[in-house]
């Protein structure tokens, strides 16, 4: 597929569907495994585009595609709130403020639709990512959480400031 193909297939998308999921293998020059992201949740949703790092792509398409549905239905989903409605096992998982420049070197594609749909010259968007948890259900920033995931959900802000762990 070539990139006007690419383009009028994320425009048909998100016009369809509400929104478009891009993978992405390996970036080996932002030094990231494969992750997938949203393209559209700001426009028809009025929501925050979601990536997450290190699944397979089916795994996040379908993933992110759950979280679309929810966000339709519920409204808004919260940062730093642990999610336990959205895998099938019932572990937790959290969404967290992505740094703007980080996800936005990732999200190439999402760049792209945001400055062609541009209206007013502003082409920030808003970014959360999805944090998923280790076999133990424990998420990147709480004691015990399994180091060796590290490499593969790399945490797209500081992890400094620990976030709240609600439950929804």
């Amino acid at each position: 597929m070539d990139l006007e193909q690419v383009r009028s297939a994320i425009l048909g998308n998100v016009e369809q569907h509400g929104w478009h999921i891009a993978g992405v293998n390996e970036d080996t020059r932002n030094g990231f495994p494969q992750y997938a992201y949203t393209v559209g949740f700001g426009d028809t949703l009025g929501h925050p585009e979601v990536i997450v790092i290190g699944l397979s792509h089916e795994s996040a398409g379908m993933l992110l595609n759950t979280v679309g549905e929810r966000i339709r239905q519920h409204g808004a989903l919260e940062t730093d709130t642990r999610y336990t409605d959205l895998l099938s096992n019932g572990l937790g998982l959290s969404f967290v403020e992505a740094v703007e420049d980080r996800a936005r070197d990732l999200m190439r594609l999402a760049n792209w639709y945001y400055e062609a749909a541009s209206r007013q010259g502003d082409t920030r968007y808003r970014v959360l990512q999805l944090v998923w948890p280790d076999s133990e259900g424990r998420l990147p920033w709480e004691p015990g959480y399994d180091t060796r995931f590290n490499d593969l959900q790399p945490v797209l802000r500081d992890l400094q400031q620990p976030p709240t762990t609600s439950l929804h």
